[in-house]
């Protein structure tokens, strides 16, 4: 069946994506085109012959997507399994001010070293929503971090955007970022990460949401997360994917796992969701979710979870600390502005010498929760004008 007589006959009732068609039965289809059985039989058959791959060897199909790179921290990267790895999705979730977007911006840095510095000689992709990449953090992490004050390391092979809806996003996704891998890719250096900073505050609800409005964020959550596989397989690249978190309330008299006159218990979401939602010995009062849901956490190969422990660290650094860039009396973005009230170990020492000096940071903390390469462990770190440093004495699990 010829393409073009394809293409015209799902167009007119409505199916935008492959996934609206080949998700429905082949009955509810033929009623929506108002075709016979074998008609619909002969569409599906000439859509799955346009995606589906040949066959190809275990060596080869090994061999793509089977990239890592650091994450300019040695501790981190042995907790995460030897670094990031591409052919992934990753989730970085948390509450407000426990570093997400630290590391994030810190791995568009990464990700660019050569091999030789752990890094894999790739260009990022940072989709913002809500306010712009913190590109001045990004140059002070040039400077000040080791590894990514290398010459390997530049802002032009950081590709930032802005959007503000699930929409928006899905565009992006499925028009924009394979024309920007081509782009990358011949200049030199390939697109190897792609960052979402968040996913959660685009699928968020001012009020109450109906059931309608349920399904239709399940749908298109479904349909990112669809994208968001498809590019990481197609461009083989690792996407990572900022998260927000939810607080859990638990009912008088705890949490009751199934009926207890039964001898056959059910599985109740909410007991059973602080196992992929949460790491399992978490030390705060408050007890919070990472947000989306069961939906979202089937589409993830790992999940992250940061804390804020509330304790404090000393801590020696001998990295210079440079006056602000642009100077005090150059307006800061309001992101800027928000990293520094937020993460008040970047901006409130003052001036120190080029000799080591001691310091009180913030202590957060790092739980895998889950993951396809790597065990359930958490560490402590620190955020510094140098990037995200763990304190490997703190390894737990």
């Amino acid at each position: 069946m010829a393409k073009a007589k394809v293409v015209l006959q799902l167009y007119r009732p409505g199916f935008k994506f492959v996934a609206d068609v080949i998700l429905q039965a082949s009955d509810e289809v033929a009623r929506k085109l108002r075709l016979g059985k074998n008609e619909v039989e002969k569409i599906l058959d000439a859509i799955s012959a346009e995606i589906l791959s040949p066959p190809e060897t275990v060596h080869a199909a090994r061999s793509l997507g089977s990239e890592s790179f650091t994450t300019g921290d040695d501790g981190l990267d042995d907790l995460l399994g030897n670094g990031i790895k591409t052919g992934a999705v990753w989730e970085i979730t948390g509450e407000g001010a426990a570093g997400k977007t630290q590391l994030a911006l810190q791995l568009c840095l990464t990700v660019q070293l050569s091999p030789e510095s752990g890094g894999i000689g790739g260009s990022s992709c940072y989709i913002a929503s809500g306010s712009a990449i913190a590109t001045q953090r990004l140059e002070e992490l040039m400077r000040e971090h080791p590894r990514a004050s290398s010459d390997s390391c530049s802002l032009d092979d950081v590709h930032a955007c802005l959007v503000d809806n699930t929409k928006a996003l899905a565009y992006y996704l499925r028009e924009e970022v394979p024309s920007l891998a081509e782009q990358c890719a011949a200049s030199g250096k390939p697109l190897k990460l792609l960052v979402i900073d968040s996913l959660g505050s685009l699928f968020q609800w001012t009020g109450k949401a109906d059931t309608r409005q349920l399904v239709e964020r399940a749908k298109a959550l479904g349909e990112v997360a669809s994208l968001l596989h498809h590019t990481v397989s197609s461009l083989h690249l690792a996407a990572v994917i900022i998260n927000d978190v939810t607080a859990v309330f638990d009912g008088e008299g705890g949490i009751l796992v199934g009926n207890p006159a039964s001898d056959h218990h059910e599985l109740i979401y909410k007991e059973q969701a602080r196992w992929f939602n949460r790491p399992d010995d978490t030390f705060l009062d408050e007890k919070k979710d990472a947000s989306l849901g069961l939906v979202w956490a089937n589409q993830i190969n790992a999940r992250i979870f940061l804390t804020r422990t509330g304790r404090m660290k000393e801590w020696v650094d001998a990295v210079t600390e440079a006056e602000p860039v642009g100077g005090e009396e150059e307006e800061r973005s309001s992101k800027r502005r928000r990293i520094d009230e937020a993460h008040p170990d970047l901006s409130g020492h003052g001036s120190v010498s080029k000799s080591s000096a001691r310091t009180s940071l913030l202590l957060r903390r790092i739980d895998v929760v889950f993951s396809g390469f790597s065990p359930a462990r958490s560490m402590d770190f620190v955020i510094t004008r140098a990037g995200v440093q763990t304190i490997r004495s703190n390894n737990r699990r």
